[in-house]
């Protein structure tokens, strides 16, 4: 999984084409190296970048040092659906109160018993069909509304689980 990019910075002086874009030259400037790692409440992406190496190698060195340290891919291997949703939803400061309150909800009750326990990467359209069929009867044992069964479905709360 790519989690970052290493490219050249280039120099205002650096030749380029008609159109703008870089033209061909052996470029003798720094190398730097952008590292995302998701994204706010408000769908912004969360980057660092770090400039200033002398060759490609070494941005791309220190770019792996930084994804080891700050634990980078190794937490979506063994993460689950209930730790992805418990964490998204302490990002969601961007939400009324209420809004937050009505995810918390259908998480707890109707997301996280059918799908907590399963590995983010082993998550399979079929584990959404199947809670989708187990949750048209609530807990009470009435049938839920279409709406209640629509907002579990929302892309808001499962789009980001699948």
């Amino acid at each position: 999984m790519k989690y970052g990019s290493v490219t050249q910075v280039h120099a205002r002086n650096c030749p380029r084409n008609q159109d703008g874009s870089l033209a061909p030259h052996r470029c003798r400037t720094s190398w730097r190296y952008v590292l995302e790692y998701g994204r706010d409440g408000s769908g912004r992406r969360l980057q660092k970048t770090k400039a200033g190496f002398p060759t490609r190698a070494a941005a791309q060195e220190a770019l792996q040092e930084v994804v080891r340290r700050l634990g980078i891919g190794t937490t979506v291997h063994t993460m689950t659906v209930a730790q992805y949703l418990h964490d998204w939803l302490q990002g969601k400061h961007a939400l009324k109160p209420k809004t937050v309150a009505l995810y918390q909800d259908l998480a707890a009750n109707y997301l996280i018993p059918h799908l907590g326990g399963i590995r983010l990467l082993e998550l399979r359209a079929a584990h959404l069909d199947a809670m989708y069929a187990a949750i048209t009867v609530g807990k009470s044992g009435r049938v839920l509304s279409p709406s209640t069964i629509s907002l579990a479905r929302s892309p808001n709360v499962t789009r980001h689980a699948a």
